[in-house]
């Protein structure tokens, strides 16, 4: 029995292909199930029905499995908690909300390149919800995304704050002539830039207008900060975006803080990772974010 025959069981279980486990592990598929057939030789006891048109466990494979992740991830822990940085190799795959790539996510990947030469980084920047449905599903192993305790993931993710970034109703100079502070209704009346329904920051959005039970009636939606900012300074209305990463527009005056009667709170970012099975490459990935991040820490850990 050996680690690799381990990983073929596992692969192919969560898959459900011996093509797909095979894949993923850059073998080939006869390689896999020879793996697996030296396994079930070892152990004398079958782990796949093969009668059936599809991969399915047997009673004795899925107790495997759960075994077979224990071994796995102590043996990774092994080689990272005490080998050296530069022996430590693999594939992590993060996701990050647009805001880290915005800021210190190449902080952060130089950081990983400096200690951990040896480890490639799959990257995909997107929203939080999905980030965290990839989590949820092991398409990813940390994400690094925005949002309060209810978009947190599911039982079995660790979860570290790295920091808090302030939103401020951001236009052109301009594009809000009335009074200030303004209130939601006076924001209302202007075409709000604002998140595709569904993100995070939209969700911040409608609980801020809903204060004051009213709905903007104008509106441009996009998946991308970025974009919006580049809105913004278009004077195709105002968009609620983080301060800090807009530091220069609003030193050079292209655009401006409209001030109002209800701040928001800070949006809080956390750095999340699987528990089980593999849990290690994403927690060095969680604690060099806390670590890098430039994020003004606001809350208590």
């Amino acid at each position: 029995m050996n680690l690799k025959q381990l990983e073929a069981l596992v692969w192919t279980a969560r898959l459900l292909s011996f093509s797909a486990a095979a894949e993923k592990l850059n073998a080939t598929q006869p390689g896999i199930s020879n793996s697996i057939r030296k396994l079930e030789e070892e152990l004398g006891v079958t782990l796949f029905d093969r009668t059936r048109q599809f991969v399915r466990l047997t009673p004795n494979g899925r107790r495997c499995v759960e075994l077979a992740e224990q071994i796995i991830g102590i043996a990774e822990d092994l080689r990272i908690q005490v080998g050296s940085q530069d022996r430590i190799t693999g594939t992590v795959r993060v996701g990050v909300g647009e805001s880290i790539a915005m800021s210190w996510l190449s902080r952060l990947l130089g950081r990983l390149d400096q200690r951990y030469p040896g480890l490639a980084v799959h990257l995909e920047i997107g929203l939080t919800v999905p980030m965290i449905r990839r989590l949820e599903e092991q398409d990813a192993d940390v994400v690094i995304v925005g949002g309060g305790t209810t978009y947190l993931p599911a039982k079995g993710c660790a979860v570290s704050y790295v920091g808090s970034l302030q939103f401020s109703w951001l236009a052109a100079p301009g594009v809000y002539v009335g009074p200030q502070p303004a209130d939601p209704r006076a924001i209302a009346e202007l075409r709000v830039l604002t998140f595709s329904p569904g993100a995070m920051m939209q969700d911040v959005i409608d609980e801020w207008f809903s204060r004051d039970s009213v709905r903007p009636t104008r509106h441009i939606s996009c998946d991308s900060m970025t974009l919006l900012g580049t809105l913004a300074r278009a004077r195709l209305g105002v968009s609620l975006l983080p301060r800090e990463l807009f530091a220069d527009d609003l030193a050079a005056g292209s655009l401006e803080e409209v001030a109002t009667t209800a701040p928001l709170d800070p949006v809080h970012y956390f750095a999340m990772y699987t528990r089980s099975r593999w849990s290690s490459l994403g927690q060095i990935v969680a604690e060099e974010a806390v670590d890098v991040s430039t994020y003004r820490r606001v809350l208590q850990t």
